[in-house]
Formats: C-alpha cells, structure tokens, sequence
C-alpha cells in the first residue's frame, strides 16, 4: 500500500506548525490512482498499469534510474497548500533555492507553482516540463527522486531549507549589541548524520570576523565532519569539505563574510573496520583575534 514516508512527514508536520494549515492541504500520498506520479507509489503505479513491466510506463519512474531504482511503495510528493499569508514568498525562495542549485534541493525533481497567482509555471531539473494543470495556483508541488527517501527532513535537505526560509530572516535585532560568542556546546550526534547551527547571529554580517572553534575530547577517536556555511540569501558553501579532527585537537575556521549558518555533518572515518563516534565541541567568536 501507498504510505507516506518519515521524512515527507517530518516536513508535512513542520509546515503544519508554521502555516497553521489542515492536514489535507498538505498532502503526500493519493490513497487510490489518480494518473500517475509521484504522490503514488509502486502499488497505485502498477494498480493503474503504470509501474514497470511491459508496454507500461510513467514519468515518475521512467526518465531518471535515481527514480526506477529508488521505486517502492512510498510516495515522493509533497503539496504545499497556498492559504496562508506568505505563501507565494515561500514559494518563490523554493524555486531561487533549486535555480541556484542550492545543495539542499539536490533530491528535488521538480516544483509546480505559481509566480504570480494567474500563471502555471514548472520548475524541472530533467528540463521534461515548463507547465501545470489550474491546481497549482492554490497549492505548490514538489517532487523528489524516488532514491532520496529517509533524508528529506535532514538539515541540510529540504527541511533544512523550508526552516530557513520560514525562520531565517529575523536572525537577530540590528539593535541588539554585538555577542561576547556563543558558548562551548555539544554536537548533538552519536552517529553520521547532520544539523545546523542556526543563527550564528549574522555572523560578519553585523559584527566584523567570525571564527568556528572545533575541540575533540575524545580519548583516542577521530572525528569526521563536512562543514558549509550560508549568508541567508544564497545556497550553502563549503567552509571544510572532509574535516579529520584528532583526539585532543583544537581547530578553527574562518568563516566567510555574512555567514548566518552552519551546516554541520557527521562524515564516517573507518580504521581497520572501527567506526568512530566521539562527541565534539563548537564555539562561535566574533572580532576577537
């Protein structure tokens, strides 16, 4: 049966929270086939003599192997329901996101949305499609690859992008004065995964230099992080793209110009079949050097 995936409904209860909006303005699934796509899974697909197999076929599995190997039962949809205040703003930062190939879209096939709520217009990373059906001017519609499944709601995939557009503007009032730093705090990970830290308080920005600090108290284990940045208005940017920090080593990192956020992830480092898993510290300084 066609369900609904973790990570759609991490993103589906996010935007509940934000927007206010019922549950069916937010839709995933199609509980039975209704032409095809990727709001059905493999079994609406092959109910409707649309799954793979002779003679059959449909766009949502056909023009890319990301989406005929990442094939199951899951839906790989979500709808963006239009009734709330700042609808078509969220909308337009979506769509910038995925022209400026920001790396959290990476998973996104397409987007069908309205500019300016009397056209249709289709955003599609295949370059299949430039259109929609009259739905679209009161709901938006994202497509994922089918492979992407279990890492949509990631930091740094599109929850990570929805919580910056809906949360990132209000970073910090101009008015308040310039921070002492943000203090020593633990990397919330015991695995491979990633986070973000948000907001680093405009970062150079509003308050000249900025610098990550990075100390591993770990007894004798490595750890192992991808580290990019933001200013709010673009994608995200590599600061360290395969950091290895040793036991007991303390590092730092310049960070760019109008850095607003970091994205942080946990990257594996293997030593004869041992994967460690340390914890790590961060801190955020300002003009002090």
């Amino acid at each position: 049966m066609t369900y609904a995936p973790d990570d759609l409904k991490a993103v589906q209860s996010y935007c509940r929270n934000v927007t206010g909006q019922p549950w069916e303005s937010l839709g995933i699934i199609h509980s039975t086939p209704q032409g095809g796509g990727y709001h059905e899974g493999r079994d609406l697909l092959a109910s409707a003599g649309r799954a793979p197999g002779e003679y059959t076929t449909d766009y949502s599995w056909v023009e890319s192997l990301r989406d005929l190997n990442g094939l199951d039962d899951a839906g790989s949809a979500f709808d963006l329901g239009g009734d709330f205040g700042r609808f078509r703003e969220i909308t337009l930062g979506i769509v910038g996101a995925c022209e400026r190939s920001d790396p959290r879209t990476v998973d996104v096939r397409e987007v069908i949305y309205t500019p300016d709520g009397n056209t249709v217009r289709r955003w599609d990373r295949l370059g299949r499609r430039d259109s929609g059906d009259d739905s679209h001017l009161y709901h938006t519609h994202v497509s994922f690859f089918r492979d992407s499944e279990g890492r949509r709601a990631n930091a740094d995939n599109f929850l990570g992008l929805l919580t910056q557009l809906f949360e990132g503007r209000d970073v910090q009032d101009e008015e308040d004065d310039m921070p002492a730093g943000i203090p020593t705090t633990e990397i919330p990970l015991s695995g491979v995964g990633s986070f973000t830290i948000w907001p680093v308080n405009s970062g150079a920005a509003g308050y000249g230099p900025a610098w990550l600090n990075l100390c591993n108290d770990t007894l004798g284990e490595t750890y192992g992080l991808r580290i990019w940045a933001t200013t709010g208005n673009g994608g995200f940017f590599p600061v360290e793209d395969s950091a290895k920090i040793d036991s007991g080593t303390r590092v730092s990192y310049t960070l760019p110009t109008g850095t607003a956020a970091l994205s942080i992830t946990r990257i594996p480092i293997e030593d004869g079949g041992k994967l460690y898993q340390g914890q790590l510290t961060f801190s955020v300084e300002y003009g002090r050097r």
